[in-house]
C-alpha cells in the first residue's frame, strides 16, 4: 500500500516539481535582472513539492490510480481536508 502510494503520488509530484524548478531556473538565467537567488529557487521547489504532496494525500489513492489533473480538480472542488 505504502509502496504503491509512493509510486503513484510522491514520485510524479517530485518529478513535476523538479521540472517546474528547472524551468524557473532557466527563466532566471535568461532574465536580465536575475531576481531569483538559489535559496529562493530551493524554497520554490519545497513549496511546489509540499502542495502536490498534500493534494495527493487528500486524494488518498486506495486503488493505485494515477494522479491526474481531473483528480486534482475533483479534490479541490470537493473541499479536500488539508
Amino acid at each position: 500500500m505504502i509502496l504503491n502510494y509512493l509510486k503513484n503520488v510522491v514520485w510524479p509530484a517530485s518529478y513535476i516539481a523538479a521540472i517546474l524548478v528547472f524551468m524557473v531556473g532557466i527563466l532566471c538565467q535568461l532574465s536580465d535582472r536575475g531576481s531569483f537567488r538559489a535559496n529562493e529557487v530551493f524554497a520554490l521547489y519545497i513549496m511546489i513539492y509540499v502542495i502536490l504532496f498534500f493534494i495527493g494525500n487528500a486524494l488518498y489513492l486506495n486503488h493505485g490510480e494515477r494522479l491526474t489533473l481531473r483528480m486534482i480538480r475533483k479534490a479541490l472542488l470537493s473541499g479536500a481536508p488539508w
